[in-house]
């Protein structure tokens, strides 16, 4: 598979390709603040375009005749670049408002901007008024994916705004002797800004070259910034491999390969997904997803808004650089989850309030968890991490207001008549159902969760109300507060999962079982669940199957047939 884009009489080590033979994986240390360096010290001018657009007028034509907009064409010295890369694609990048921008690609010393980009440094701007446009344009003469690749951004004081339509964060020149691999790869905006947006982060993450993570930081962590950013990307590709051995790696990635740090507060990250970099179907069970998706990791005092309208794969979100580690790692407040695909290994580390949570299909990849024959021969390769036996998903807070998941795959089901199966020879027919909702996960909130919403399976999950989870990370007692769950929809089973408000299970740590106290919990609302055990146990540690709390109202079973009788509930 192929990361980077070069052409045939490009020297090999300026650009990398993914090998086929893989090595253990190895540990690593997150880059410091250091690692950033001094700023790019360009040695040629600004680069100044004149096209026959820029100039209105004849030679004859008086400057006192020709209108203000038309002054500024005159003359673009710094405030329009253009250029192409070696594919073909052309660029343009203005800034309007104060300050100039220098573009240098990764091959100056011919003197023409004709390949892929190694530095755009903005300089001399307002924070307030300067607004930073980019825009692709695809090649005329090659098939190409539209994109233009860049090394590095930086801007040390404040811009209003960065758009760059159609550029990709890549590694597109090798550091310096001794310099580690992608320590000068990244965005730098440390005077911070309002909005950043650009196309794609490719992230190839070597290990027997010893790359270190990509960066984008904001702001400067000795004076947090005022203003809260608004980035907007496409897709992460975080695909960490070792080019230096044949075994295929297995062991989840735990150090970041991608960093998104805001020194401040971040108001929405926007993100189409965050998952490795496809490839080819000959090469897939050589990249495993848990073994060689590399992590993302996402650091900010606070954050209004996460949405991600695909998959979030080894992704967290948190205040320190060790999500879960103490009460002062969590997020101030995260207001809006909106997931639109299957997120897995996912770590949203919130010590305040989440407004809502909305999982379009589900917490936690059920690939590889069941022993249905209808989920045989799926490729190892494919599995989830909860299959791995891993965490799918870890949420905590203070209190979420609502919460709604939806499964995250579907169950094709037979009827128990052998005369019914097919309609016809040769078709079996199939009906299906809601698959997983959640896989391997765990809520825990502080306080209390609002209305919840849920349809599909419960599998070695729990969500758990008036319970501290740093408490339990010091090795205290978490469950201490007084909660409830309601109004509560549920529409699948429970596997080895409990949903419990204020509960402690035993010291055997098992739900409803003698020793159990039940605090002042309360739960209302409907569930149509069929409680199975097989023994399993939660990622929080606990066995037991049942919804449980003090006091409940409605149909929360246990008991497990729960019947109305004359409009009264009888258990």
């Amino acid at each position: 598979m192929r990361f980077t884009r070069r052409r045939s009489d490009r020297p090999d080590t300026s650009r990398r390709r993914l090998a086929s033979n893989l090595e253990i994986l190895e540990g690593r240390q997150m880059l410091s603040g250091s690692t950033l360096g001094a700023l790019y010290q360009p040695t040629n001018l600004y680069p100044v375009h004149h096209t026959s657009k820029a100039v209105i007028g004849d030679a004859n034509s008086s400057a006192f005749n020709l209108t203000p907009l038309q002054i500024t064409q005159l003359s673009n010295e710094g405030k329009l670049v253009q250029g192409q890369d070696r594919q073909g694609n052309q660029y343009i990048i203005r800034v309007q408002g104060p300050g100039t921008v220098i573009v240098t690609d990764a091959t100056p010393q011919d003197g023409v901007l004709d390949d892929s980009i190694d530095t755009i440094q903005i300089v001399g701007t307002d924070p307030n008024r300067s607004v930073v446009n980019g825009q692709v344009i695809t090649s005329a003469t090659q098939f190409t994916n539209s994109e233009v690749l860049f090394n590095k951004l930086i801007a040390t004081s404040g811009v209003r705004s960065v758009v760059l339509n159609g550029f990709t964060l890549s590694r597109t020149v090798d550091p310096p002797p001794g310099v580690p691999n992608n320590a000068n790869t990244g965005v730098f905006l440390i005077g911070g800004t309002n909005v950043l947006s650009f196309h794609n982060i490719e992230a190839p993450i070597d290990q027997s070259t010893g790359d270190g993570p990509i960066n984008i930081i904001i702001g400067d962590p000795s004076s947090p910034i005022t203003q809260r950013p608004v980035i907007r990307l496409d897709s992460i590709f975080n695909t960490v491999f070792n080019s230096g051995s044949s075994t295929i790696p297995a062991a989840p990635q735990q150090n970041p390969t991608v960093n998104i740090i805001v020194n401040g507060q971040t108001h929405g990250l926007e993100l189409v997904s965050s998952t490795q970099a496809p490839v080819e179907a000959w090469q897939k069970y050589l990249f495993p997803i848990v073994g060689t998706t590399g992590r993302t990791s996402v650091r900010t005092q606070s954050l209004d808004v996460l949405q991600a309208s695909g998959s979030l794969v080894n992704t967290t979100v948190s205040r320190a650089a060790q999500p879960f580690s103490s009460g002062l790692s969590g997020l101030k407040k995260l207001s809006r989850v909106r997931l639109g695909g299957n997120a897995d290994a996912l770590g949203l580390d919130v010590k305040g309030n989440i407004q809502s949570i909305s999982a379009n299909q589900g917490i936690g990849n059920p690939t590889g968890s069941s022993k249905a024959a209808t989920q045989l021969g799926t490729p190892v390769d494919r599995y989830g991490f909860p299959a791995n036996g891993l965490v799918g998903g870890l949420i905590t807070g203070n209190k979420i207001g609502k919460l709604r998941i939806n499964p995250a795959n579907t169950t094709n089901l037979t009827v128990q008549n052998p005369g019914q199966i097919q309609i016809r020879q040769g078709t079996t027919n199939y009906f299906p159902v809601a698959g997983n909702a959640l896989t391997s996960s765990a809520i825990v909130t502080s306080s209390s969760i609002g209305s919840t919403h849920i349809v599909g399976n419960v599998q070695n999950s729990e969500i758990k109300t008036g319970a501290h989870y740093p408490s339990r990370v010091a090795g205290l007692e978490p469950v201490r507060a007084k909660s409830h769950i309601q109004p509560i929809r549920q529409l699948g089973n429970l596997a080895d999962s409990a949903i419990s408000s204020t509960y402690r299970p035993n010291s055997l740590r098992v739900y409803g079982a003698n020793g159990s106290v039940a605090g002042p919990g309360y739960q209302a609302g409907v569930s149509t669940a069929s409680l199975v055990s097989s023994g399993g146990t939660t990622i929080l540690g606990n066995t037991g199957v049942g919804y449980f709390a003090r006091n409940k109202k409605g149909i929360l079973p246990p008991p497990e047939t729960p019947k109305r009788v004359n409009g009264r509930l009888i258990r």
